[in-house]
């Protein structure tokens, strides 16, 4: 029961997560799977949906953390079980720094840059 961690730029979608080891309960029947995510790797937030294998997150803009927990049963006990949690980090979009661009080079300087390839 593990996804892979991934790496994005902000506001990419990352790859759809994918069950790479198909989880058995040898004691009973495996029972819903809930998808959880957080922004800080210790509160965690139900997935509205997410309760499949596998999971497509929308477009995000900072470092998420996904985690499933599956329930299973051990005679009449039911008990949940967290999947390892994956690691989707987003890197942010470079800042551009404009306040340079309104000031008009003089002619002679305009000329050498061309002139010299600079």
């Amino acid at each position: 029961m593990h996804w892979s961690d991934q790496t994005i730029c902000a506001g990419e979608t990352p790859s759809q997560l994918l069950e790479t080891a198909v989880v058995t309960n040898p004691a009973g029947p495996l029972l819903p799977i809930n998808g959880k995510s957080s922004a800080d790797n210790t509160n965690w937030t139900s997935i509205p949906g997410a309760t499949s294998r596998d999971y497509s997150p929308g477009a995000l803009t900072a470092t998420t953390y996904y985690r499933r927990n599956v329930l299973g049963q051990i005679n009449a006990t039911q008990c949940v079980v967290s999947s390892e949690v994956v690691t989707i980090s987003v890197t942010p979009l470079p800042v551009i720094n404009n306040t340079n661009c309104s000031q008009r080079p003089h002619y002679g300087e305009l000329f050498w840059w061309f002139r010299w390839g600079h």
